[in-house]
């Protein structure tokens, strides 16, 4: 068995992750990332943007969520993504984020 090579040639890893959404669902993203699943966000550079970052840069990853002309309306489909968060302390987190209604 071969040892696993990595992503691909030339990738280091994964940057981040952006999600764009509807300038009128932009404030209901930052409410349930910011206030319910408790996600601190990086000083906002510009309006309808919002970011969040893991390690130190240039290695961190960001999750990224903004404001974009071509979406519109909510996601027929929320199911399609599901973002993964690394946590040490599962049932703190979880009793935690039960409390904000997540």
């Amino acid at each position: 068995m071969s040892e696993y090579a990595g992503p691909g040639d030339g990738f280091e890893g994964l940057a981040g992750v952006i999600f764009w959404t509807a300038p009128e669902r932009f404030e209901a993203m930052r409410e349930f990332y910011v206030e319910r699943v408790g996600l601190n966000p990086q000083p906002a550079r510009r309006p309808g943007h919002l970011a969040f970052a893991w390690g130190t840069p240039p290695d961190y990853v960001r999750l990224i969520i903004g404001v974009h002309d071509g979406v519109h309306g909510a996601n027929p489909q929320p199911e399609r993504t599901m973002v993964n968060l690394l946590t040490y302390d599962l049932e703190r987190l979880a009793a935690a984020m039960a409390s904000r209604g997540v």
